[in-house]
């Protein structure tokens, strides 16, 4: 990457940041927070909102994303021009001169993480190139990422994190669509725990779980959603303090928030859909622990009646497309019969120091909750011990603070002790279940560790000698993951495959002209305005407004809408690097955890039905050059 491409991608999630604060802080949070992450995420919320209407009605073309973001600068502009002094950051900053240079260690350790991450010349060669790279390019062009009912949208992903990236590739290109999550997300996120730490009023500890999110191995497969979501999690946190703050009348700073909340809410599940399991399990706990200290207001009434409807209405335009194909039940797939118990289960070791498939172990993982837990105990220890008498305020923070720390520590029980043993592999789920800890933990920690007052300092240096060891414990893999992303050009877990040479030559080879310019002359082969399906390792560089791209990835085969043949037409590339061998799909469906092996098994039944096709005679072949073929499929 050159000078000039490096200077664009750092200013990029500058300007994006401040297109989000102007679209948060004008509509919704004018007064309600002075601080920059809250209303940078909001504004987020809100777009991401307006995006799905766009999708729904095919309207979210590179001009319209153009347009939302242009204006967003506007409306920043115009906030900072009438409140010339409203960033309190700095100012507060300034005012704790014990933290004043300790802010540099984090801000070191981010722009290390950033410059290794910026642009990566290595991707997922079948999750990214085959399904997530699609996704923001076909919005540009068709103006809606839905389409297909042979692909991930609707499954995995809604399409919320492909609007995101769109923002980014618009402008810059697809080298460009790695920045929104691992810089722009990620900053944001660090943003956030240094504003919720000065606000409290610990700012040195703030400093100290912002360094411990950096370092957390975050187990990077793909380019979908982790700090994106982490983000969306963390500030609902956030919003919920500020909910249950004594407030006795609704006025219309509640209403704000509780929009907020549902934003964040309506938010994750658009972004990827098992981070529906953070919001359920959250909304829940904060039921129950409300109503157990029978600390009954208003404000609860609001939140516990409202937010559900609210989230559930700013998702709608997501899981629209979705639904349609729910309520009309065509597929062309039959149920599929298999022995469950194929696959040897077994109780995973929560504190395995064995190293995990994707980076760490995972006892890193679980001591990250014993910690939270460590915490929730010493705060409700100490206090009952020193006959402390809480305040308003000081229950809102202890209930906030338990509810996020039980959350993550239930989420990452319920993945690896009852999901992994019949449904993933221990890796697998241990990497689904780090986003929720990582958005959990370290915040409940930073909002628990707000009770200890001065009189409790000793328990604050036991805090903060804990934190700080258990940093150092990721430090050695922070320090892998950078010295990675140098010698092989990424930070992809899966590192023995991602550093060999193959890997690496196959990245270069698919990021070049030629290889777009294969891609479309296959699609040259297809008469223009008609369908087709494609079945490729880069479908991303297919013209989708020469034709109708019903893409297909393997995760959509299973789909209980999924339709084949879609299309007269179709593209299947059968031989190559990334293309899954028929031997290796077979060995997959014997041995593999039940998702992987549902996956095999219907891929499988997709070949065989092209097959089938061809020994009936349906089939009429345009191109075939051992590579690729090029077909008609016969009514």
């Amino acid at each position: 990457m050159n000078f000039s491409d490096l200077i664009y991608f750092f200013i990029s999630p500058i300007l994006f940041g401040c297109s989000m604060y102007g679209w948060g802080n004008v509509f919704f949070f004018n007064a309600l927070s002075k601080y920059i992450s809250v209303n940078i995420v909001i504004g987020m919320g809100i777009t991401l909102f307006f995006g799905g209407i766009l999708n729904v009605f095919n309207l979210a073309y590179q001009s319209t994303i153009d347009i939302i973001f242009l204006f967003g600068l506007v409306l920043f502009i115009v906030k900072i021009y009438k409140s010339r002094n409203y960033f309190h950051l700095p100012k507060l900053i300034n005012n704790e001169n014990k933290s004043y240079f300790l802010t540099l260690l984090p801000i070191t350790l981010l722009i290390i993480s950033i410059i290794s991450s910026i642009n990566p010349d290595s991707y997922n060669y079948h999750d990214d190139y085959q399904k997530y790279f699609v996704h923001p390019v076909k919005m540009l062009e068709t103006g809606s990422v839905f389409g297909s009912t042979l692909s991930a949208i609707g499954r995995e992903t809604f399409g919320g994190q492909a609007f995101f990236q769109s923002f980014y590739i618009s402008w810059l290109g697809l080298k460009a669509i790695n920045i929104f999550d691992s810089v722009f997300c990620l900053s944001v996120c660090i943003l956030l725990i240094l504003e919720q730490g000065i606000k409290q009023r610990t700012p040195i500890f703030g400093i100290l779980v912002s360094c411990l999110l950096i370092l957390i191995h975050p187990q990077v497969v793909n380019i979908s959603s982790l700090y994106s979501g982490i983000l969306f999690m963390s500030t609902s946190i956030v919003l919920m303090l500020e909910l249950f703050r004594d407030r006795p009348v609704l006025n219309f700073s509640l209403i704000k928030i509780i929009l907020g909340i549902s934003f964040c809410f309506a938010s994750l599940i658009s972004l990827k859909t098992t981070f529906g399991l953070f919001s359920g399990v959250f909304y829940t706990l904060i039921l129950i622990f409300i109503c157990v200290s029978r600390t009954f207001t208003k404000n609860f009434l609001y939140f516990i009646f409202v937010s559900p409807f609210l989230s559930l209405m700013f998702t709608a335009p997501w899981v629209f497309f979705s639904l349609q194909h729910y309520a009309l039940k065509q597929s062309t797939n039959k149920p599929l019969e298999f022995d469950v118990g194929v696959h040897q289960s077994y109780f995973p070791s929560l504190f395995s120091i064995d190293s995990l498939f994707y980076g760490g172990s995972q006892l890193h993982y679980t001591m990250l909750t014993f910690i939270g837990i460590f915490l929730i105990i010493l705060s409700i220890y100490s206090f009952k011990k020193q006959n402390f008498d809480f305040q308003k305020v000081t229950k809102v923070s202890l209930l906030i603070g338990t509810t996020s720390v039980i959350s993550g520590v239930i989420i990452y029980l319920f993945l690896i002790l009852l999901l992994n043993p019949i449904y993933h592999a221990i890796s697998t789920s241990t990497r689904y279940s780090i986003p929720f800890l990582v958005a959990t933990i370290p915040l409940g920690i930073l909002i628990l560790y707000s009770l200890f007052t001065f009189d409790l300092r000793y328990l604050r240096f036991i805090v903060c000698t804990v934190i700080i060891t258990f940093s150092l414990t990721f430090f050695p893999q922070y320090v892998k993951r950078i010295t990675q992303s140098y010698e092989c050009g990424s930070q992809l877990s899966f590192v023995s495959f991602a550093c060999s040479e193959n890997y690496i030559n196959y990245n270069k080879d698919t990021f070049n002209d030629e290889k777009k310019l294969m891609t479309q002359k296959w699609q040259e082969n297809i008469p223009k305005k008609v369908p087709v399906m494609a079945w490729i390792n880069t479908p991303f560089f297919l013209n989708y407004k020469r034709n109708e791209i019903i893409e297909i990835d393997i995760a959509g085969l299973d789909n209980p809408w999924a339709i084949f043949p879609s299309a007269e037409y179709m593209i299947l590339e059968r031989k190559g690097f990334a293309t899954r061998s028929l031997k290796d799909l077979q060995h997959t469906a014997k041995t593999a955890p039940l998702y992987d092996r549902k996956v095999a098994i219907r891929t499988i039944q997709h070949i065989k039905k092209i097959r089938d096709l061809y020994n009936a005679g349906k089939i009429r072949f345009i191109k075939d050059d051992g590579e690729v073929l090029i077909f008609k499929i016969l009514k």
